[in-house]
């Protein structure tokens, strides 16, 4: 089995102002067997299909999968901040900040990475804040 990633996602952390826009997290995988992947926040599944709680009404999520040579299979997934319940369907709230992680799993491995969001409360005199708008999670593991 191999397990690598890109920086030190346990400890990723993100500062960004209620009302910012287009926000996304990448989360990728190469596995053999096909993987499932589940993304949380503190913990609680986001589930696309739900409409109360966590759910499509604050976020989407879209997964491609690509199956290349001898069965490994090519999994990303991408988290969007965008719903009904968001003011101008994707700007950030203060509910937004918490612990996200994205969860590969299949049979031989379960691979999770964390990163911390925190939104903060506009300030005219001050600059934006933040690192980046895209962070990607990259992995290569789970081979059979």
């Amino acid at each position: 089995m191999k397990f690598s990633w890109t920086g030190d996602l346990t400890s990723f952390l993100l500062f960004f102002r209620v009302g910012d826009k287009d926000f996304f997290v990448r989360c990728a995988a190469q596995c053999k067997p096909k993987p499932s992947i589940r993304w949380l926040k503190d913990g609680r599944e986001i589930e696309p299909s739900t409409l109360n709680g966590l759910g499509s009404n604050l976020f989407t999520i879209s997964t491609e999968d690509s199956e290349g040579r001898n069965g490994i299979h090519t999994v990303q997934s991408v988290l969007r901040f965008m719903g009904a319940d968001r003011s101008n369907g994707s700007q950030l709230q203060p509910f937004d900040s918490g612990v996200y992680s994205c969860v590969f799993e299949n049979e031989v491995k379960r691979v999770e990475s964390s990163m911390l969001l925190s939104i903060e409360r506009k300030c005219r005199r001050q600059s934006p804040v933040g690192l980046a708008r895209t962070p990607d999670f990259t992995f290569s593991s789970c081979f059979r």
